[in-house]
């Protein structure tokens, strides 16, 4: 059953980002990963100026605290 439900996850999955949450949680979690920051690249869309001029997402970290073990552990 899992074989079956992974096949068909695999056949409908998508290989990019769509949105602008996926993109936004995913540099966010990049940047917390590599360099134990918030700051996330000036192109990723609804990133706002801090204070001191770098962009951040506008979402909550924690989903991105979550992640990012599993974004080193597939780094390795």
């Amino acid at each position: 059953m899992a074989c079956v439900v992974t096949v068909l996850l695999a056949l409908f999955h998508r290989g990019h980002f769509m949105s602008t949450d996926e993109l936004g949680m995913y540099f966010q979690t990049k940047s917390l990963a590599e360099d134990f920051s918030l700051a996330v690249p000036t192109r990723v869309h609804l990133a706002f100026r801090g204070r001191d001029a770098r962009s951040y997402s506008q979402y909550v970290v924690g989903q991105a605290l979550l992640a990012a073990p599993l974004y080193s552990l597939g780094k390795l």
